[in-house]
């Protein structure tokens, strides 16, 4: 299939995403949008300032990881955007961006870097709520 939206879930050093963008090269053809989501959970409003003052280093691991898989993918035919790098409620912001981008499908990694991704609820919630159809990268 070409002509794709995909909104494409990173996580920690995107390795499965990584590992699965060859295989999807072979049937899927389109554009990746890609961010990098940092899940941080509920949290008090100050617990949330402090991780705002070390989020620099975070957003500067996830764009290194996200401009690594977008050259990547260029290379086997994708067209690519770096949507960025969120941090938050990683279930809420991944819902709110597919709501906004309003792909044809929905990439996230089973294995993620943060516990709630690792968990089954995770991907439960994401397939029982997001619009789009999910592929899930392991």
């Amino acid at each position: 299939m070409t002509g794709l939206k995909m909104l494409t879930v990173v996580d920690e050093d995107g390795k499965n995403i990584d590992r699965y963008l060859e295989k999807l090269s072979k049937s899927f053809k389109g554009t990746l949008y890609l961010v990098y989501v940092k899940d941080v959970g509920f949290y008090p409003a100050e617990a949330l300032l402090e991780f705002e003052k070390s989020f620099n280093k975070i957003k500067e691991k996830g764009l290194k990881v996200l401009n690594r898989i977008a050259k990547k993918a260029e290379e086997l035919g994708f067209k690519t955007e770096i949507i960025g790098v969120q941090y938050g409620v990683a279930i809420e912001r991944i819902l709110k961006l597919e709501e906004q981008l309003n792909p044809d499908v929905l990439i996230v990694s089973h294995k993620c870097g943060f516990r709630r991704i690792l968990s089954e609820d995770y991907i439960d919630s994401i397939i029982c709520n997001a619009r789009s159809p999910v592929l899930i990268a392991r």
